[in-house]
């Protein structure tokens, strides 16, 4: 719109008319849509304007066009816009001359979107409204150069010092972006650009100061030095009234926030996270429209203002500020705060008036390892859905009146000294997730206070206490239970566990049973069961649920798993990954599992994974290779043989990678050979251009207790079904999968 503007083309009447004329429109995201056919009519137009010599045409967008114009250098003063792009060729470079446009005198739009050299361009058309050029090679713009019909200037990752070597007066740009562009060094006067209204200079890493001019642009609405790392000062006073999002993200030298001059009341997101600011002025309270705050990991935070009344505050993020001690009592109700950050600050406790936040969905106080208690007055959040105090080891108890916060959903004591699990706990009929990872207690000083709730464990241990949890019949909204590291042996699992009609995912990890509770057979919808590191479980029975996928990395005694079908029944898809499940090799290997799986679900079920111990491509896989891609051709007919069930792969992580995090990508890719399209599982298939099947990565070591010393194999299994859909009338011929039977070193 800027830009049609500045060529006066009056598109708000012009797009008006062509919306009421079905021409045009407008789609949820505010953006103006067209039809395909209507824009192969504007361009046939335009070729027929000159069919054999498309120098003497208005627009240039077509490839080989503009190759032609420019390596022909048959440009014509008629060209009146013009985008470089080299789709085909995306390694090469293309390289202009220094007078490429120095035909173009009337060229308002040049968008050069594809790497480029030309280091001494000479001439620029003075009629450019949008420059748009990725990558720009040039230090500076022509000298020539007199933009001052320039609306749009966008030069993001290029290699411009300085755009010009004196003040330009540049009364029509609204928009200038230099993000990226690392040579920066100094960025202009913005006396002499009033009207900017967008200033992006994101990743300007050697940018040290931006002129004080800055501050007074009354007309700028985003203003973007999100990591100029290097940038150490900043104007001390701002008052641009219409700026609406300050983003100071990542400015990890800049010290002093300066002071808010006039109200700013249309500041709506301020991002100082990441900064070396040491506190906040007093006038930021000014700030009456403000909705998002941003501080995270401000290491040099120690204070706040003594108090905060930002009456349209929705989000506040404090995390990581870690010598920030106190939070400042809440001035008036902030009655629009949803979310309040302070995880892993040096808070000792909260204010009472914390209960003056009646509209908080969210409060997060993860790791605040200074917090004793909660105060009593949380009872006001009446509105929280979710409450994370995990790493909290101080907290011992919660507030008794928190049962009349009747909203929760997610509840995360991880970590915690509780002594007294509340009893009300269980009387959250809108829980969803709640989490005693790692509830480790001693029998000394629980033993006494809540038998009825804790009992001593015997069994082959000393001075800990499991947590044994009463009734769960109460939480039938629960989806997510996070019961990992409890010391829980045999029995400790209460049986009703599997009434939790809603559950989706539990996890029972670093547990000290022998067997799985038989009550976990009986779950309905249960997606995701991990049961990582369990050292002491032996055997995995059927489970007979609609279960996806199962952890089960570093159950080192486990040597029985039942067959895939009845550890996974998923209507879909399914995996199971044993990292470092040695002694269940001895009886069971990868390709074993796979055949099991192919024998009930081969022809139905689309896609299937097992990672176990493994050093060696079974000879089942007829590709033995080692390079990377790996094609295979599939004849034509294929889809219609009825014998022909899908394609299977695997891959070797070798240990010497995988203690590295390193991860294996696996992609497969349909090349089509006619036009028709069709959607599967998120995946695209249409004509000659190649669309992904599927795509996943895993990391072999990725959050396991003990490393990983020994190769392991990924077998993966694509049924005809996910590769070819039934709706898809597309004729498919050569098929392209990354690392096919390929060892991975």
């Amino acid at each position: 719109m800027k830009v049609l503007d500045g060529c006066e083309f009056f598109p708000n009447i012009g797009i008006d008319v062509l919306i009421k004329r079905s021409l045009l429109t407008i789609n949820k995201y505010n953006k103006l849509r067209m039809h395909d056919l209507l824009q192969e009519m504007g361009r046939k137009i335009v070729r027929e304007k000159s069919i054999d010599e498309p120098g003497k045409r208005c627009r240039l967008w077509v490839e080989r066009d503009v190759y032609h114009v420019l390596t022909t250098k048959t440009a014509t003063k008629m060209i009146e816009g013009i985008t470089i792009d080299n789709k085909r060729e995306m390694s090469e470079t293309f390289t202009l001359s220094a007078d490429a446009f120095l035909k173009m005198k009337r060229l308002r739009l040049l968008k050069i979107l594809c790497r480029t050299n030309c280091y001494d361009l000479t001439y620029l058309s003075n009629e450019l409204r949008l420059l748009d050029w990725m990558g720009c090679p040039l230090r500076s713009l022509p000298s020539s150069f007199k933009p001052e019909s320039l609306v749009i200037l966008l030069l993001p990752y290029s290699k411009i010092e300085q755009l010009w070597k004196e003040n330009i007066p540049l009364y029509k740009l609204k928009v200038l972006n230099l993000k990226g562009s690392e040579n920066l060094i100094k960025a202009p006067d913005f006396t002499t650009i009033p009207n900017l209204e967008i200033l992006v200079l994101e990743g300007c890493t050697r940018l040290v100061y931006v002129h004080p001019s800055v501050g007074v642009l009354t007309r700028l609405k985003l203003l973007d030095l999100r990591g100029c790392k290097n940038l150490r000062s900043f104007p001390t006073k701002i008052g641009m009234e219409p700026l609406e999002k300050l983003i100071l993200s990542g400015c990890s030298k800049l010290q002093s926030f300066p002071e808010i001059d006039g109200k700013m009341e249309c500041l709506l997101e301020l991002c100082l996270d990441g900064t070396n600011i040491k506190e906040l002025p007093s006038s930021i309270g000014n700030l009456r429209r403000l909705e998002l705050l941003n501080l995270k990991d401000c290491k040099s935070l120690r204070s706040l203002p003594i108090k905060i009344g930002m009456e349209s505050l929705e989000k506040l993020i404090l995390s990581g500020c870690s010598n920030l001690k106190s939070f400042p009592e809440i001035d008036g109700k902030m009655e629009c705060l949803l979310e309040l950050y302070l995880d892993g600050t040096g808070i000792k406790e909260l204010p009472i008036s914390i209960g003056n936040l009646s509209s908080l969905v969210l409060l997060n106080l993860k790791d605040c390892r200074n917090l004793a208690d909660l105060p009593g007055s949380i009872v006001g959040c009446k509105s929280l859905k979710s409450l994370n105090i995990s790493g909290c080891f101080k907290v011992e108890y919660l507030p008794e009146n928190m049962q009349q916060i009747e909203f929760l959903e997610e509840l995360d004591l991880s970590e915690t000294s509780m002594t007294k699990p509340p009893p009300f706990i269980f009387q959250f009929k809108n829980l969803k997730v709640l989490s005693f990872n790692g509830c480790k207690v001693s029998s000394s000083k629980l033993q006494k206070k809540l038998p009825s709730l804790l009992k001593v464990i015997q069994r082959g241990r000393t001075n800990t206490m499991a947590l044994t949890l009463p009734s769960l019949l109460g939480l039938s909204s629960l989806t997510r239970l996070n019961l990992r590291d409890c010391n829980l042996c045999e029995g400790d699992i209460p049986g009703d566990i599997s009434r939790l009609s809603s559950l989706k995912v539990l996890d029972l990890g670093g547990n000290n049973f022998i067997s799985i509770p038989s009550c976990l057979t009986q779950f309905s919808k249960l997606e995701f069961l991990r049961l990582s590191d369990c050292r002491a479980l032996k055997s995995l029975p059927g489970l007979l649920t609609s279960i996806e996928s199962v952890r089960i990395n570093g159950c080192a005694s486990l040597e029985i798993v039942a067959n895939p079908s009845e550890v996974c029944n998923s209507s879909n898809r399914s995996n199971i990954i044993g990292v470092n499940c040695f002694r269940l090799t001895e009886n069971i290997d990868a390709l074993t599992f796979l055949k099991k799986h192919l024998k009930v679900f081969g022809r139905t079920r689309a896609k299937f994974d097992i990672i176990l111990p493994g050093s060696e491509i079974p000879e089942w896989f007829s590709q033995q290779r080692g390079d990377s891609p790996i094609k295979i051709d599939l004849p034509l007919e294929v889809r219609n043989d009825s014998q022909w069930m899908g394609v299977a792969f695997c891959c070797i992580f070798v240990s010497n990678d995988a203690s590295r995090d390193e991860y294996l990508m696996c992609r497969a890719v349909i090349n089509g050979r006619y036009s028709r399209q069709a959607n599967c599982s998120q995946s695209n298939f249409q004509g000659r251009d190649s669309r992904q099947v599927d795509w996943s990565c895993w990391i072999v070591d990725n959050g396991l207790e003990q490393p990983v010393t020994k190769d392991h194999i990924l077998i993966r299994y694509y049924s005809r079904y996910k590769l070819y859909p039934i709706s898809l009338e597309d004729k498919c011929g050569e098929r392209e999968t990354n690392n096919f039977g390929q060892q991975v070193a």
